[in-house]
């Protein structure tokens, strides 16, 4: 929850700043902005695909089951 406050507070910050740029400042900031998300969420997707994937191979998919409920 605290974190979904910082990021909100963070991202309020840029779009202030951003809107003070030109429009190739900003398209290029909202440029790089977007490609660094994708990555990091692209990269954390895969993370959980494979996690996933080994949890299905060891057979351990109650054990992570019951992780997840408590």
């Amino acid at each position: 929850f605290i974190q979904g406050i910082a990021t909100s507070i963070d991202a309020l910050s840029v779009g202030f700043t951003i809107a003070e740029y030109g429009l190739k400042e900003a398209l290029g900031a909202v440029t790089i902005i977007a490609a660094l998300t994708f990555v990091i969420c692209f990269a954390g997707h895969r993370t959980d695909v494979y996690q996933w994937e080994d949890l299905m191979r060891q057979g351990t998919y109650e054990l992570y089951r019951a992780q997840l409920d408590n």
